[in-house]
């Protein structure tokens, strides 16, 4: 008589393989889903930036006329500097009020925009070429607005916009100063760790997803390639003691790969945000203190721009 033990043996390992394959595209899925939540515009946020310090920004729309216009909020300079605040994913520029609100009160300009595919800025969500063209839009407008020394313009970027601040600010001579928070240093290892455990098993779906959903090939900077290239401008890099959302890793490797001159700060008990709360008074400080020392340090802008901000006649 035939054993069954072959037969036996075989269903075994048919379910053991049915099994590993079903855990394995479920694992695949979860790093799907969270690359495509990443990658998902917002709507518009109906709340206006207001600040209880300082001049609330007004509403702007500036770069390419018509519907590829980006959305903005704008204060203008009373000290001669100005700092382009970008916000991160699932939020709009309002988001950034605080940021905003801290620099205006300190008499520096502030723009804050919308990025492509969020709030009322059209386009699609790719962190990539998109984003990094709004940035220099952002930037000529300001030049074109408020003419001043390259050296008093300031950048500022929080999570996914300092992820593609980093890269865009090696492109970018008319800035003087950076600050990164939270930022992400690669694009692939941030949607594992967004992901949860099994990293191994999920690494193929969040390549092919960050790939096919941004178009870009693999090739890609990211800002663990360009963090170096914002040197010799100064770089602050501020990150929360309690951030689950980007991982330590990922502030240490670029920190590390940074070049002078450079700072970084954990922000006691903050998470992935809400800096200001856990820090009331050392968060205006290192802000301020940091743009005022690396913006203002040089002679005044290269017009005749008055105190106030608006222009000469």
């Amino acid at each position: 008589m035939i054993s069954s033990s072959p037969v036996r043996r075989f269903w075994l390992a048919a379910a053991a393989l049915a099994a590993v394959c079903a855990f394995t595209g479920r694992e695949w899925l979860i790093a799907w889903r969270t690359a495509r939540a990443d990658f998902a515009g917002h709507t518009a946020d109906a709340t206006a930036p207001r600040c209880a310090s300082a001049r609330s920004p007004d509403p702007i729309t500036f770069g390419v006329a018509g519907s590829g216009a980006l959305h903005g909020w704008y204060s203008a300079s009373r000290n001669g500097a100005t700092v382009i605040v970008l916000h991160g994913s699932g939020s709009t520029a309002a988001s950034m009020v605080a940021e905003m609100c801290l620099l205006a009160g300190a008499g520096f300009g502030v723009l804050a925009y919308d990025s492509p595919g969020f709030g009322e800025s059209p386009g699609h969500v790719r962190w990539a070429d998109d984003e990094e063209a709004a940035f220099h839009r952002a930037v000529a407008w300001i030049e074109a607005r408020d003419p001043m020394r390259p050296e008093a313009i300031g950048a500022l970027g929080f999570s996914m916009g300092a992820y593609v601040l980093t890269c865009a600010v090696g492109r970018e001579p008319r800035v003087g100063a950076v600050v990164l928070i939270a930022s992400p240093d690669d694009l692939q290892r941030q949607i594992l760790h967004e992901s949860g455990s099994f990293p191994v098993l999920k690494w193929p779906a969040a390549y092919l997803a960050s790939r096919y959903l941004r178009g870009l090939p693999a090739d890609n900077r990211q800002p663990i390639d360009c963090i170096s290239d914002i040197s010799p401008r100064p770089l602050l890099m501020i990150r929360g003691v309690n951030d689950r959302v980007v991982p330590e890793a990922a502030t240490t490797a670029l920190y590390a790969r940074a070049r002078a001159p450079k700072d970084l700060w954990l922000v006691p008990s903050a998470g992935h945000g809400g800096y200001l709360e856990a820090a009331p008074h050392a968060y205006p400080e290192h802000l301020i203190g940091f743009f005022d020392r690396a913006l203002r340090a040089a002679p005044g802008p290269r017009t005749s721009e008055p105190a106030h901000g608006g222009r000469s006649p």
